[in-house]
């Protein structure tokens, strides 16, 4: 096991400002851990303040895939 010091990500958007796909690279050098994203789906988590305020979460769920093909578990994400 190796702890990761470093991490970058980058999104490609959809027009309504969702992700269509994205790329995490984790750790460096002999540690790099490239993953590609690929949002599945999509829902929004509404919040209601005790005094009438809403706010919309958008939540994705995801596939996980690292470079050598390994696969990972869907996950549910919040999207930012």
């Amino acid at each position: 096991m190796t702890e990761l010091s470093k991490g970058t990500s980058s999104a490609e958007p959809t027009a309504d400002g969702l992700v269509f796909s994205a790329t995490l690279t984790l750790g460096e050098g002999d540690h790099e851990l490239v993953v590609e994203v690929k949002p599945r789906g999509f829902g929004a988590l509404r919040m209601t303040a005790p005094d009438g305020r809403i706010a919309h979460f958008p939540r994705s769920f995801a596939d996980f895939r690292a470079a050598d093909d390994a696969q990972f578990a869907t996950a549910d994400k919040e999207h930012r």
